[in-house]
Parts: C-alpha cells; structure tokens; sequence
C-alpha cells in the first residue's frame, strides 16, 4: 500500500504519527488548526481548540511519560509541569525533523472515503489552509486532496461536557468548564463552587483554596477515591506498579495481588474495559502490553488459523480416506463380480463348443452310414433298414441324453449364482450393519469428549471466577487500607456512599487534597442537584449554599466535527467502535490514535498506536494483511466483546 497518509492534529498522537510513517517510509502530511505543535500541552496558543490550565503537571511520571526512543531531558522533575511536557515535545520534533511535514493554521473540513465498498479505499481530503499570495498577502484557501491513508491524531479534548442543570439560568454568577480555566486571578476572592471531583477539579479546587474565600468540591455520587503520586518512599507510583522485583521477594499469587492493586491505583481496568486478558505477574512494562495487543495480536489469529487448517486437512483426510476403502471395496467387488460373468460365459461358450463338435461328428457319422448304406442297397437292403431303425433310435436316445444334461447344467448354474448372490447380500449387509455400529460408536465417543470439553471448560472458568473474586476481595483491602494509611476518607467526607468496591470507580490523582480539605480550605458536598429561584446551589442532601462562580470539571466529549456519522459516530460516552481503540471495523486505511483513555502514562500508547498503524499502511501486499490486521468479520466480534466488558 505505497501511498501518502493524511496525519490530522499535531498533538504528541501527531508528532509519534509522523516519525512512524517516516521510518516505514510513506509520504505524509500533518494539518494542525493552530499556529504550533503541542496540542493541549500548549497554553500560550490562541488558536488551539482546547489546553490545559497554567498550573497543571502531569500525573504519571517522567519515567514512564516518554517515547521509548527518546528519553525526557535530565533535570526534569519527577512530575512535569505543562512547560516541561511542551520542551520534551519540541525537542522531540526537532530531533526526528518532524516540524517540517506540518501544515500551520489548516483546518480539516471533510474526510470522504473515495471507494465506500473498498475495505482499502482511498480518501478525498478538504482543508482550509492559510495561503500567502504573491504580494504578500494572507487569505484562506479551500483544497481538496487524496491520501492514500488517513490518520485521526486530534485526541478526545474537542467539546466540552458542561450539565445544564435545573434553574441555571436563576444563577447570575460566573459559570465556566475546566477547559476554559487558566489561573486563580478570574476567581479570586470569590465564593467557587468546583463541579466534579477528577483530577481537573481536584486540581482546580487546590489552587483556588489559596486564593479565594471559600472553595466547595461537588461530587455526584458522595465522594471518590484519592490516590497519590508517589508511593513509599517516594517512588513514582506508576514506577512501582511496573518492577520485577517483586518476582524475587513475593510468591506469584502475593504478586499477583500486590501488583493488580497497584496498577489500578490510577484506573480501575475492570470497570473501563481494559482490563488484560494475561496476570499482571506477566507483563514486563506498559509499552511492552500496548506493543504486544497492537503489533503482535496477529500472532493468536494465526495460530488459531493453523489450528483450524490443521483440523480441517485432518477431517479432509479421514473422509477421503473412507472413501478410498469404500471405493476399493466396491472395485474388488465389481471384479468379482466381472470375474464370475466371465468365467461364466466361457464355460457357456465351452458348452456350445462340444455340442457343435458333437453335431458335426454325427452329421458325419450319417453321411458315411448313408454312403454305406446306398453302396449296399441292392445287396443289405433288409440289413440297412434294420440298421437304420437301429441308428435312428440310437440317435433319438443320445439326443434326449444330451438335452437332460444340458438342463441339468443350466439349473445348476442358477443355483450357484443365486447361491453367489445371497452371499453378496449377506456380505453387504454385514458391512453396512458394521459401518454402521463403528459410525454410531464413534459419535458416542466424540460426544462423550465433547460433553468432558464442556465439563472441563465450565470448571475452568468457574476456577478462574473464584480466582478473580478472590484477588478482587484481596486488592480491595490492600488498595482500601493503603489510601486510608495517612487519611480516613470517611473523615474527610470523601469515603463514597453507599460504600462501594475500591476500584468500581476511576480514582483521583492528588497529594494535597487531603491537607487542604483537613484543614478547612476546601469542604466536600454532595451532587449538584439544581439553583434555587434565588440563585443558590443546592445539592443532593438537601443542603444549599451561595456562590459567586460555578467550574464544571466534568471532562469532554470527544468528536470529530470533520468525520460523518455514516463513517465513524462516537457515542456520548466516548465509546468510538474503533477495533483496539485504533482502526476502523471496515476500512484498512483509516485509524485513529490516542482517542482514548489510557490506564497508566499516555505517550507508549500513543507511540505503540502509530507504530501499528504506520506498519499496516506501508504493507504493499494489500491481500496480505492478516498478519497485521483480521477482517472485517473478526474486528466487529472483538468490538463488540470489548463494548460489553466496558
């Protein structure tokens, strides 16, 4: 599939998109809305769609938020800051020349695929791009290009999710969403309520608890589970939930435990959807899960084909084989039968032998006697007649004789035959009744393996069921009792209610939520229910509260304004029916990278998503794609899988 690839957005998806495209060589081009790379780690770019807030760092470490061939510069902190995270991207670009394949201020109007029925279809492309005219001037310019392949980078930041709840409009404050937010300075000396208790709002309420009169944290659902940064003894926690050195100090069931806490300290995998299908104690690091379902899932789809082609030329064999002993049966038979026929025939044509031999000797035999006897007539004439009347009854007697025997051969010979043919019949049916008791026994047993199959299989996954509970009771304590080490959730009103399982929900990363609402600075209150006519919050308690300011830190809907409904519709829920989160169910050309929520650091995913991409879009043999990609019919099944365990 030589062709050039559309790359749209350059975010981190976008720069990792560009440098694997380059090193699988394929031709690309990067349009970005905005005037410089970095996405929403960019604060300073006016025309990008969305950023983040002044204040914000990253919430996994810098260990584990890097490309895996370019290692974040030395004197970084543990946990970047937003400035960091954008000097690590240009350095990125500028090391790989990536800056170069960008097109600035380009804003993508369609993707069309050119063939809708073929699976490796070509893409009409519309931009609006800024052009320079000869006399200098800048005007917009709308262009239509083919790609031979399109690559989604814009990642799920577009639309905020901003609730409208009852009586809004009775509320005469400052409303805003996160994605708005920049500093304290609008909300200074304020009465804010903060709307949502994620790692935004857990942010957001931290800093205006400095600066503001009172700061109230709204959380629907009664509170939520606060994880730190940093671990014992000051480790990353996303550093320990990786290390082998458990493998040294910890049984495999102890490990297995210890490390699935740990690992859902930031995510719960469960309840996302994306949970692994092999133990924690397996996985040597994150790149190298993500590399392993992208790069590698080919590896389970061919051995199941083998295994399949194996039992099919196997049956094949057997059944051809079967036939082959039936057919050689029927042949011996049919010889058998041809052997008799023509056994029988020569003894017939035997038979008609001596009996013309036979008739010719006494036509002789005549000729002379009547040669003799017309030689004698005159003198034997008595003695002739006597002779003849003699010979006559000689002759009438030897021809009865010959025609009792003759009967008598013939009556013999339907018997023999009829006697061959009942042996026939008997020697068929005693097959048949044979075939038949080896046909039946042999469904009996395949019946009784496939009844042990069943019986081991429904063990197997009762085991694995009770396993499961077993690690989930197990790492619920341990996680439970660990974020409960330095403060008692329930004291700081944020114990959830009704009490729920520890990961049943996605935790909030923060080390100074606790200090601050401990100390008074930030109070806890239930969901946002409606205002009052007079502009007061009130909240799923019953309690209500006035406010001058209102932050809804509810997060985004991801959508692609650019991408009809007929080729790709997110849901509300940011469900994209994307197989592995990256390519399109029907279309071999068209993926998507980082639109989705990742568990753990973001960068190896993005990275290990361009990767794959890049490699099934330089594959020259498009009807050999397999090793890469499964058809349309397996993607839908793993889709739909994926879906229901979300």
């Amino acid at each position: 599939m030589s062709k050039c690839v559309c790359i749209i957005g350059a975010g981190p998806s976008g720069l990792a998109s560009i440098k694997s495209c380059l090193e699988e060589g394929l031709d690309c081009v990067c349009y970005e809305l905005s005037d410089d790379i970095g996405g929403i780690w960019n604060t300073k770019n006016p025309t990008s769609n969305a950023s983040v807030y002044s204040s914000c760092t990253m919430i996994s470490s810098k260990q584990m938020s890097c490309f895996s061939d370019f290692p974040v510069p030395a004197g970084a902190p543990t946990f970047m800051h937003n400035r960091w995270v954008l000097l690590y991207l240009r350095l990125y670009a500028e090391q790989f020349q990536l800056t170069s394949r960008i097109i600035f201020g380009a804003k993508v109007l369609s993707v069309q695929p050119k063939l809708p029925t073929d699976v490796n279809t070509r893409w009409i492309v519309e931009v609006n791009q800024r052009n320079v005219t000869a006399d200098g001037r800048t005007e917009q310019l709308s262009v239509r290009r083919k790609f031979g392949a399109v690559l989604i980078c814009t990642g799920h930041h577009w639309q905020a999710n901003c609730p409208r709840p009852s009586g809004i409009a009775n509320f005469t404050g400052d409303i805003c969403h996160s994605s708005s937010y920049v500093d304290y300075q609008r909300f200074a000396n304020k009465r804010v309520l903060v709307v949502g208790l994620g790692n935004s709002g857990a942010d957001i309420a931290c800093e205006l608890s400095w600066h503001c009169r009172s700061v109230m944290l709204s959380c629907r659902g009664g509170g939520s589970w606060i994880v730190g940064k940093t671990g014992p003894f000051g480790w990353p926690m996303d550093a320990l939930a990786t290390t082998r050195l458990g493998r040294l100090l910890l049984p495999d069931w102890a490990l297995e435990c210890a490390v699935r806490a740990f690992a859902n300290f930031k995510h719960c995998h469960q309840h996302l959807g994306l949970r692994p299908e092999y133990r924690c104690v397996d996985r040597k690091s994150h790149e190298r899960q993500e590399s392993h379902k992208c790069h590698n899932s080919h590896k389970s789809i061919e051995s199941h084909k083998r295994q399949e082609s194996h039992k099919r030329q196997e049956s094949h064999k057997s059944k051809e084989s079967h036939k082959s002993k039936e057919s050689h049966k029927s042949k011996e038979s049919h010889k058998r039968q041809e052997s008799h026929k023509s056994q029988e025939s020569h003894k017939s044509k035997e038979s008609h032998k001596r009996q013309e031999s036979h008739k010719s000797k006494e036509s002789h035999k005549r000729q002379e006697s009547h040669k003799r006897q017309e030689s004698h007539k005159s003198q034997e004439s008595h003695k002739s007649k006597e002779s003849h009347k003699s010979h006559n009854s000689h002759k009438s007697k030897e021809s009865h004789k010959s025609q009792e025997s003759h009967k008598r051969q013939e009556s013999h010979k339907r018997q023999e035959s009829h006697k061959r043919q009942e042996s026939h019949k008997r020697q068929e049916s005693h097959k048949r009744q044979e075939s038949h008791k080896r046909q039946e026994s042999h469904k009996r047993q395949e019946s009784k393996r496939q009844e042990s199959h069943k019986r081991q299989e429904s063990h197997k996954r009762q085991e694995s069921h009770k396993r499961q509970e077993s690690f989930k009771r197990l790492e619920s304590l341990i996680v439970r009792r660990t974020k409960n080490n330095a403060w008692k959730h329930g004291v700081c009103m944020l114990d959830p209610q009704p009490l729920r399982s520890v990961l049943s929900t996605h935790p909030t990363i923060h080390d100074q939520l606790q200090y601050r609402i401990a100390d008074g600075f930030v109070s806890v209150k239930p969901g946002l229910t409606r205002f009052t006519s007079d502009g007061r919050a009130e909240f799923a308690d019953g309690s209500s509260a006035s406010v001058d300011a209102v932050i809804f830190a509810t997060g985004y809907r991801p959508t692609l304004p650019f991408v009809s409904k007929e080729l790709l519709e997110i849901e509300p829920d940011g469900w994209a029916g994307l197989y592995k989160f990256t390519f399109h169910r029907e279309y071999n050309t068209f993926a998507a990278v980082g639109l989705l929520q990742v568990v753990g650091a973001f960068f190896p995913v993005l990275e290990a998503q361009a990767r794959w991409a890049a490699k099934v879009f330089a594959e020259r043999q498009v009807d050999d794609l397999h090793h890469l990609l499964p058809d349309t019919e397996k993607r839908d099944a793993e889709i739909v899988e994926r879906k229901r365990r979300i």
